[in-house]
């Protein structure tokens, strides 16, 4: 990952799902996913983006490959737009 940016955590992700306006994904009884933290987002053109949180979430960071995924492929931002 680039020196610009510091380590991304588990925190700074669910704050950004939190401050983007993600929807908590709750399960068959209505309560939240409990193995992971998970989030959808409905785009304008009728996708869903789906992403997960491991538990607990905290200030673990993310390997730079991981993180790489998470932004490419659940989150679909750059690094310059979730800092």
């Amino acid at each position: 990952m680039s020196e610009k940016y510091p380590v991304a955590t588990r925190e700074d992700h669910d704050d950004f799902c939190v401050n983007e306006k993600w929807e908590l994904v709750r399960g068959a009884q209505g309560k939240p996913v409990k193995h992971h933290r998970t989030y959808e987002l409905t785009l304008w053109d009728g996708r869903i983006l789906r992403t997960r949180i491991s538990r607990p979430v905290d200030r673990t960071g993310y390997a730079a490959s991981m993180w790489a995924h998470i932004l490419r492929e659940q989150l679909e931002v750059t690094a310059d737009a979730f800092w």
